[in-house]
């Protein structure tokens, strides 16, 4: 509805500016390219969240190729065909772990977003430190949080896109948990990790040095 106004306006903005409109519409009338643009994203990212976050649509058949059994009883067999083309391919809405995908899905991507925001947020404390001229908060205060931010959730977010670029199933490996992972993270630093839940090599040494990041982070905070 929002974007059929700002058509409208922008369609016969001509006879319209030349017209003297009452305080509300030619409010809404010089603001016309803001509501095109503002309806617009908010068509674009509610397809988003529908498709992430709700029921996704079958707008582009599916990414995959069926062979299910003649007699339509028993598990079909399903080969990838191609990538599907926006959202979630709607072939997991058959499969018998969709729900166990689409939490995960739902879950690793709040984290995603949430971390981006809060990543955000320090970021602006720190342009702030700056404008006001309180360093101190920028290097006793941001910069302490930032750190300790991106080395422990930050981290998680560099093991989910790593998770999904792998292809277990071709390595004939069950994927790690992500959860377990940063638990032990915390409390096994520099544990021997069994090679049925190691992600990638060298991830004893990494952990360590977190660990050894984040008790320094926090006694310069304190």
């Amino acid at each position: 509805l929002l974007v059929l106004v700002a058509l409208y306006f922008i369609r016969n903005e001509t006879s319209l500016g030349r017209q003297k409109l009452n305080e509300m519409l030619d409010m809404a009338f010089s603001s016309r390219y803001v509501l095109l643009g503002m309806g617009t994203f908010a068509m674009y990212a509610g397809l988003i969240y529908n498709e992430t976050f709700g029921v996704a649509l079958d707008m582009f058949g599916t990414g995959w190729k069926r062979q299910c059994p003649a007699k339509g009883d028993g598990v079909c067999a399903a080969t990838p065909i191609g990538p599907y083309q926006f959202g979630v391919d709607p072939i997991w809405a058959h499969a018998e772990n969709k729900l166990g995908y689409f939490n995960s899905l739902k879950m690793k991507m709040s984290i995603i977003i949430g971390i981006v925001q809060m990543m955000f947020g320090i970021t602006l404390k720190m342009f702030n430190a700056f404008y006001f001229g309180t360093l101190r908060n920028f290097w006793f205060e941001a910069i302490p949080e930032s750190l300790f931010l991106m080395s422990t959730f930050g981290y998680l977010v560099l093991l989910i896109f790593y998770k999904w670029s792998v292809d277990w199933v071709g390595l004939g490996l069950r994927a790690p948990s992500l959860l377990n992972t940063l638990i032990n993270m915390f409390l096994h630093p520099g544990s021997p990790i069994p090679d049925s839940e190691r992600l990638y090599a060298g991830q004893v040494s990494a952990h360590v040095l977190l660990h050894a990041e984040h008790f320094q982070n926090s006694n310069l905070k304190s």
